[in-house]
């Protein structure tokens, strides 16, 4: 039934598409709950993301009491477009081990407690979108970056 609605979802016209999963759906290396332990189920995501032509799309996630972004280039998911997932998690407490993690975009990683906040620009003709790290405390920002969708026809 869950796939049923995302399916359904997806076929929605939207600019940017916004999917959220408790486990991280990119990461491969650490030790703890990931959609790679579901292999069938990863690939049935990406396949269905493509099929549906959902156009740019961002996944994030949490769980991990950490915070880092991570990107899958085109070549890699076969989307016209390069997918992101931003994992930020642990306002009240952190400190996971810097696991490897060959998607992460350097420089995105924290282990101190952290949100996640996520600004978009609606006047270009892609949406820009700023995924930004910050302390839970209100300090200074963890971390930021700017997406940018590549489109492969």
């Amino acid at each position: 039934a869950q796939w049923k609605w995302l399916a359904a979802e997806l076929k929605k016209p939207a600019e940017l598409r916004l999917i959220v999963s408790s486990i991280q759906v990119l990461a491969t290396h650490h030790r703890f709950e990931k959609w790679v332990n579901m292999p069938d189920e990863k690939k049935r995501l990406i396949k269905l993301l493509k099929d549906s032509n959902s156009g740019p799309t961002i996944l994030l996630s949490g769980d991990r009491h950490l915070a880092e972004v991570c990107k899958m280039g085109t070549d890699e998911s076969g989307l016209p477009f390069d997918l992101y997932e931003m994992t930020s998690s642990g306002m009240t407490h952190a400190g996971a081990p810097d696991d490897p993690s060959p998607l992460r975009i350097p420089g995105t990683y924290s282990r101190a407690t952290n949100y996640g906040l996520i600004e978009i620009d609606w006047q270009q003709k892609t949406p820009a979108v700023t995924l930004t790290v910050k302390s839970a405390k209100g300090g200074p920002v963890e971390s930021t970056t700017q997406v940018s969708f590549t489109q492969n026809p």
